[in-house]
């Protein structure tokens, strides 16, 4: 298998939160990475706004 190219998608979403709501629970930060390349996902908490990260990185190569 070829990957001709490689490339890297880099993507953020805000949540607000109303005021009157509160949060209990976030999901797990993940990383996965292997030889075509990584993804990884984040989440954080300030004050009434879940902040989201997510990046996959696909690596270009030839691969058996």
């Amino acid at each position: 298998m070829e990957i001709q190219r490689g490339y890297i998608d880099v993507d953020e979403y805000t949540i607000k939160i109303p005021e009157n709501y509160s949060v209990e629970a976030l999901p797990k930060n993940v990383t996965e990475e292997n030889k075509f390349g990584t993804y990884k996902i984040e989440f954080s908490l300030n004050e009434n706004t879940i902040v989201y990260k997510r990046k996959l990185l696909i690596k270009k190569g030839e691969y058996s």
